[in-house]
């Protein structure tokens, strides 16, 4: 199996997140969505730990892996905030936390393919320069 070392740590992560949700809770239904609100944060630790990774590894350009790691650390930050306000949410009764949960989980989907892409050296998200964007659009 391709790249299978890349997958143990997702398979990690999942565990991890059942097993915070079902032992030593009374696995009630707000306990289940307050493990669901930690999981982008979880996942952006993953992040920040590939882009580490990466950078360790023998060839590997350091500035570019250093400038990832830095924006990701960022936005690991944001999320944790973001976090933080969703659980006040939750325990207010504001349903306005199911947005913030869902932009925090498409946030870190897109951190955790960034950082896989990186780790692996595959070019996805690849973010054309301006002039190639307007040339294109001149013919």
């Amino acid at each position: 199996m391709d790249n299978f070392d890349v997958l143990i740590p997702f398979v990690l992560l999942i565990i991890s997140s059942l097993l915070k949700w079902a032992i030593g809770r009374t696995t009630k239904g707000k306990d289940f969505f307050e493990a669901l609100l930690e999981l982008p944060v979880d996942m952006q630790f993953l992040t920040v730990s590939f882009l580490l990774a990466y950078v360790l590894t023998p060839n590997a350009n350091v500035k570019m892996g250093i400038s990832y790691f830095l924006i990701f650390l960022v936005v690991t930050i944001i999320t944790v905030i973001f976090w933080k306000i969703a659980v006040d949410l939750l325990d207010r009764v504001n349903y306005f936390w199911i947005l913030i949960l869902v932009l925090s989980l498409f946030i870190a989907s897109i951190s955790e393919l960034k950082s896989t892409a990186i780790l692996l050296r595959k070019d996805i998200f690849r973010i054309k320069a301006a002039h190639t964007i307007f040339q294109s659009s001149n013919k």
